[in-house]
């Protein structure tokens, strides 16, 4: 795993957190300021805004389409981000981490959401409510 709160799908598999990623490793990629990991503090500031739930696996957190969804903040477990293919299906593109948030450009400007948030068995997280909703 690197140092950033997401692993991204080798393509190889149906487990996320490949590490094959040639084609998006490039110099204007940095996966620290794509993906950055929260703070221990960082954290506990931002519990102000939500609580604390656990998940089963397998729990739609908003899905592409959506918009106005919450930020998520992964304190266990994962959240596997799903993108669409063909045929109506989703394929898993990588997993969020402990510490690691999730949310898109949507989060400040209300478009709508390009992928699918679903949980890991057993994880625990808490959505930073979106006040504009």
């Amino acid at each position: 795993m690197s140092n950033t709160g997401f692993e991204m799908d080798d393509g190889n598999s149906n487990e996320p957190g490949g590490t094959s990623m040639a084609e998006w490793n490039g110099p204007e990629l940095r996966y620290d300021l794509a993906f950055p990991v929260l703070t221990e503090d960082m954290v506990q500031r931002l519990k102000a805004y939500g609580q604390e739930e656990s998940f089963s696996g397998d729990v739609t957190l908003y899905t592409h389409g959506d918009r106005q969804i919450d930020m998520f903040v992964v304190l266990d477990g994962g959240v596997d981000v799903y993108l669409p293919v063909q045929n109506g299906e989703s394929k898993v593109y990588g997993r969020y981490r402990k510490f690691a948030f999730t949310g898109e450009l949507n989060l400040l400007n209300s478009q709508r959401v390009v992928v699918e948030a679903r949980t890991v068995a057993g994880s625990c997280a808490f959505p930073a409510t979106n006040s504009s909703a």
